[in-house]
């Protein structure tokens, strides 16, 4: 379950869930703390409890350039404190690969994903993704599981004919772990036979063990959806965001709703921000969807679904979208304007 420090370190703010108020998080400043070689220290993060991680996919570890590690820290009253520092053996992974392209944290559980060249290593041309999933026993965070998919489909439609996104969005929530392949090509059998379609893989842990659950695409696939694109879960539930699904217009985006029954995870809604009167979105280039989390069993729950690519003013913006309800009737509850701010 991804936390509202997701992808940043910055000031973040959190809905009530009746729409009314806005609270706003207190900001901690953590600099690179081992002085290593790094362009991206803070890309993503995630917190949960007195527990957050910090991802540096692009930190340079061993002479290896894009390596990649991540970063646990614990709060200790008003300060956060580094516990460990997460990489994984040259037998894992080499240069860019690019480790902890994205992160999140449940309880005692870390996953952490890599994007790019996570089998054959070495080369920026290999770009089959992992996760790592990483548990804490006192205060030492050790590695228990190496996922990876088992059917990926590189898409043949970007620069690289080795490339399906798997491992640029990961989430994890109790025994399940949920990562997006935004540009996959489906299963390969129609209808999920369209070039970046996208896809999504659910694992399960059993014991100490991580396996694959389910592979998961939209019930109503298209080529170019970037379904995957960001994912989140939290019990029983799953979100997978399509920014570019044209349902509203060109790459409006709409972010999808699974549910597990047994161990089958099944499509139960598809959400988006088309015009009901009240506002003017969406627009073309708006990307709902663009980033999704979840949280709640749909009595008392909220999503959260981000416009990264909308402008307003000079910079791009991001909103919230709260959703009440069963998850057959979501209704749009409350949408939250952004306010202009100019580029500095």
């Amino acid at each position: 379950m991804q936390s509202s420090l997701k992808n940043s370190l910055l000031p973040v703010f959190l809905s009530i869930l009746n729409g009314i108020a806005l609270a706003q998080l207190p900001e901690f400043t953590i600099d690179v703390p081992d002085g290593a070689t790094t362009h991206g220290f803070g890309y993503r993060s995630a917190i949960d409890g007195d527990y957050a991680v910090v991802s540096d996919p692009y930190q340079e570890i061993d002479g290896q350039d894009h390596r990649g590690a991540a970063y646990v820290y614990k709060r200790n009253g008003s300060s956060w404190e580094l516990e460990q520092k997460l990489t994984v053996p040259n037998s894992d992974l080499n240069q860019y690969m690019y480790f902890a392209w994205s992160v999140d944290i449940d309880g005692n559980s870390i996953v952490v994903g890599v994007w790019c060249g996570a089998t054959g290593g070495g080369s920026e041309n290999n770009l089959e993704g992992a996760a790592f999933v990483f548990v804490r026993d006192g205060t030492t965070w050790s590695q228990q599981g190496r996922l990876v998919q088992t059917n990926p489909q590189m898409t043949s439609g970007s620069s690289s004919s080795n490339k399906n996104g798997f491992g640029e969005s990961v989430a994890i929530s109790g025994d399940y772990v949920i990562m997006g392949a935004r540009v996959d090509d489906g299963n390969g059998t129609s209808p999920n036979n369209k070039d970046r379609q996208g896809a999504a893989v659910i694992f399960v842990r059993s014991g100490t063990t991580w396996s694959e659950q389910q592979e998961i695409f939209a019930n109503d696939p298209a080529s170019v959806d970037y379904f995957g694109n960001d994912v989140d879960i939290d019990g029983d539930y799953a979100i997978v965001g399509a920014p570019y699904d044209d349902d509203g217009g060109s790459s409006t985006g709409s972010a999808y709703i699974f549910k597990r029954s047994g161990t089958s995870w099944n499509q139960e809604a598809k959400i988006n921000a088309f015009n009901d009167g009240s506002y003017t979105y969406p627009v073309n280039g708006t990307y709902f969807g663009g980033s999704v989390a979840i949280d709640g069993d749909y009595s008392t729950s909220k999503i959260e679904t981000g416009f990264p690519g909308s402008e307003i003013g000079y910079i791009s913006i991001s909103t919230v979208l709260i959703l009440l309800d069963k998850v057959k009737e979501l209704e749009k509850q409350d949408f939250i304007e952004p306010k202009e701010f100019r580029k500095t």
